[in-house]
């Protein structure tokens, strides 16, 4: 049986340890590529605040495995395809992805402050309402 705990915590270390600002569409084709691996699915699509940014392999035609993390224009989400062979995902294999999902979507709101405000709002708008 894959375990997808090392390539997915090496991922997350990558984000969590970054000195560098994340290119928000390479930092999320990145996530999806290493999930779709770590978790041997058929393929999985990502999204943030809400717009589909890349898919992987089959796409997604039924979620198996989602998981979103962040808010309003920071959101990221993930929903991972099933299995070829039909192998269900496991809590083991949730509790592997959120970490990944969760440093990608803290890296793009602190390095993409002047897009993404507190609040999730674009900065424009919340500047707007100042």
């Amino acid at each position: 049986m894959h375990d997808p705990t090392a390539p997915l915590a090496s991922f997350t270390a990558l984000f969590d340890n970054r000195t560098w600002p994340p290119d928000p569409v390479a930092s999320l084709r990145r996530l999806l590529d290493v999930s779709v691996a770590a978790l041997g699915a058929s393929g999985g699509a990502v999204s943030l605040g809400g717009t589909s940014v890349a898919q992987s392999g089959a796409g997604v035609s039924e979620a198996s495995l989602a998981v979103e993390a962040g808010g309003g224009a920071a959101r990221v989400s993930i929903t991972i395809g099933p299995r070829p062979g039909g192998r269900p995902y496991t809590d083991d294999d949730r509790r592997a992805l959120e970490p990944a999902v969760e440093a990608v979507a803290r890296a793009l709101a602190a390095s993409h402050p002047r897009t993404v405000a507190p609040s999730g709002a674009l900065a424009a708008e919340h500047a707007d309402r100042s």
